[in-house]
């Protein structure tokens, strides 16, 4: 089975909680038992420099956040036996803060459709994206919104692990079109709606 596994945080390359450890350990188990399995963080400029000094790029293009035009490049680096990959951007994660900017969610709606679009530029078409956390949310509701159609991503699943249900990730409506890019409808099924704001937790 193909995997790609997507963390906002992995150790020992950013880590903030108990994601990071599960993100740096679970993949390197799965690969143990035989699956193709990749890991996709943002490049933060908190990464340590000997970590930074091995990194081979990859590629590198520009994406569509709305009405935002922004670069995306994509680095690499084995961890053990599983390819790391970071999305690097320096606007959005050359940051002192990983969590706390005023706009998270344009900076995570960003990795989340930098990871859909580099994932045929560098020809893995993985089983299943497994998904952690709201910072990563979106990748699923961008997936079935913008991307099925094509047929490269037509027979792509998610899944979702909630590992801290006390950070949400909420946000204003206006992040329904001006930032995420989805059908209005989602908003009044309320399916990405929780107490009246955008939720990370349900838009995956």
């Amino acid at each position: 089975m193909k995997i790609l596994f997507v963390s906002s945080e992995v150790a020992p390359f950013a880590k903030t909680g108990g994601l990071a450890d599960v993100a740096g350990s679970l993949p390197q188990a799965i690969k143990d038992k035989g699956h193709d399995i990749r890991v996709v963080m943002p490049e933060y400029k908190k990464i340590a420099a000997k970590y930074k000094d091995q990194f081979e790029h990859v590629l590198h293009f520009r994406t569509n956040v709305v009405w935002r035009n922004e670069y995306v490049g994509i680095n690499k680096l084995k961890h053990g036996e599983v390819p790391i990959y970071f999305v690097d951007n320096k606007n959005y994660f050359n940051r002192g803060s990983m969590y706390e900017s005023k706009d998270k969610d344009v900076q995570f709606a960003f990795f989340a459709r930098a990871i859909l679009e580099f994932l045929p530029k560098i020809d893995f078409k993985p089983d299943v994206i497994h998904c952690n956390d709201w910072q990563t949310g979106p990748v699923s509701i961008m997936l079935d919104d913008n991307y099925r159609q094509y047929e490269f991503y037509r027979d792509i699943k998610t899944v979702f692990t909630i590992h801290n249900l006390r950070y949400q990730g909420q946000f204003s409506p206006r992040t329904l079109y001006d930032v995420l890019g989805i059908d209005e409808k989602h908003w009044f099924t309320g399916k990405i709606r929780h107490n009246g704001l955008v939720n990370g937790y349900n838009v995956c």
